[in-house]
């Protein structure tokens, strides 16, 4: 009687194997369908939210464009796409036209967006001459959150810059912007490095090339950047480096606490460092040979004060009023 129990329950189980295999295979077949929908729901939202933002932009006197809006980036990625980016603030003055846009965030990571943007692109600002820049690379990412993002960053690589007549009048190997939110502060950074000016702008002359590093912390700059005039009056923070290289060999380099007062006027005590005194006093004395005499009583003084190799000098800023020692070298301009 068992026996015949046994075999009388045998060919159920294949059947409900495949029964179990049908529903996995129509749970996971469900699945893809319903992210395949989601994905290009949010993706036309993506699109539609663009254009409506845009339209938005107008209403304060600003204009932006992106030509052709499309999400891409099915399955994993979700990004937009633009053939063409604008941006115009006709109430400062300023312009900036570019090629095509591409970003892409992880549908993992949403927050974390990336972006390239194609050359060239024309740059207008008050006081300057229209500007044309291009680069072999510029991309740049960010780590958004609410109300500001978290961090974002900026790089180009291989970046040139052309007048009006398409001159060039600088290059760079590599030019870069960091910012981040911290503890309410606001930390910034920024870099350039192998920069090449162009006789044209300093009469002839031939500069060495140039590389350059600022970093500095604005005090309560998350609640500055929400500022709709994002003055910097009545503003504090740190300069922890400013430098400025020439050839590889001489440079300067100043770090040191700032305050600006409610009249725009500056005011710090910073650590001033001349690397190689003599070679930077040579380069300018080659950029203006009228004030040679005085490049050389500068020398003099810096050498006796700091050092011959690296001189190291006090820089005391007092109400916009700059002084080295004993020595008032000027005061700066107002800040707005």
């Amino acid at each position: 009687m068992a026996e015949s129990d046994t075999m009388t329950d045998a060919p159920e189980q294949p059947y409900r194997g495949s029964r179990r295999f049908i529903w996995l295979t129509g749970g996971i077949v469900l699945a893809i369908a319903a992210y395949t929908v989601g994905w290009f729901y949010i993706g036309g939202q993506l699109e539609a939210q663009t254009l409506s933002a845009i339209e938005a932009m107008k209403a304060s006197g600003r204009t932006v464009a992106c030509d052709k809006p499309e999400a891409r980036g099915f399955p994993f990625r979700l990004g937009l796409f633009c053939d063409r980016v604008a941006w115009e603030d006709k109430a400062q003055g300023v312009s900036v036209q570019a090629g095509a846009l591409r970003t892409a965030a992880q549908v993992y990571s949403p927050t974390k967006i990336i972006s390239e943007v194609d050359g060239p692109a024309r740059l207008s600002i008050p006081g300057l001459p229209p500007m044309m820049l291009d680069w072999t690379l510029l991309h740049a990412s960010a780590r958004l959150s609410k109300p500001l993002p978290q961090a974002a960053s900026m790089e180009a690589t291989g970046l040139t810059v052309k007048d009006a007549a398409a001159a060039e009048v600088a290059t760079a190997t590599n030019a870069q912007a960091h910012m981040r939110t911290n503890a309410g502060n606001l930390d910034i950074a920024a870099s350039l490095s192998g920069l090449k000016l162009s006789p044209v702008l300093t009469d002839g002359r031939a500069l060495p090339e140039l590389d350059g590093v600022a970093d500095l912390t604005l005090a309560d700059g998350a609640a500055w950047l929400l500022e709709k005039s994002r003055s910097l009056r009545n503003r504090s923070g740190t300069l922890r480096d400013a430098t400025l290289n020439a050839n590889g060999e001489t440079g300067l380099h100043l770090t040191g606490p700032w305050s600006v007062d409610s009249d725009g006027r500056i005011s710090g005590d910073f650590t001033l460092t001349i690397r190689e005194p003599a070679k930077l006093a040579a380069i300018l004395k080659d950029l203006s040979p009228a004030d040679a005499r005085a490049i050389d009583q500068a020398l003099t003084a810096v050498t006796l004060a700091g050092g011959i190799g690296n001189a190291t000098l006090p820089v005391k800023v007092k109400d916009g009023i700059v002084s080295i020692a004993f020595v008032t070298l000027g005061a700066l301009p107002l800040l707005p």
